[in-house]
């Protein structure tokens, strides 16, 4: 059995990158990714950019802008944001989904 203070190989932490799915707090910690750098490791492949994690299981991107939030019931939302900071698209987790009016008017 793992010593907490043992660290997962980037091996192990690579396979369960690609079968984890949201809520990823609530996943990662199935598979004993608890510490804060693996966390931030599993979201930077599973979102392709570098991220910055809160004690509150917020999840924010480099200019700031909260990406995914989790609560400790498993509860989650997801966010995507354009470059000018506009979010275009939201999830949660009772399966609500919205691309907002700014985003339609441009693809039409």
């Amino acid at each position: 059995m793992k010593n907490s203070k043992e660290k997962n190989s980037k091996k192990y932490l690579n396979k369960v990158i690609g079968i984890i799915d949201k809520p990823y707090f609530r996943e990662m910690g199935l598979y004993g990714i608890t510490d804060r750098v693996e966390q931030k490791y599993v979201l930077k492949k599973v979102y392709g950019f570098d991220v910055r994690i809160y004690k509150n299981r917020n999840t924010y991107n480099s200019r700031g802008e909260c990406i995914y939030m989790e609560d400790r019931l498993g509860y989650w939302e997801i966010r995507e944001f354009d470059l000018k900071g506009n979010c275009i698209y939201y999830e949660n987790s009772n399966d609500d989904r919205y691309y907002f009016a700014h985003v339609i008017k441009r693809i039409l």
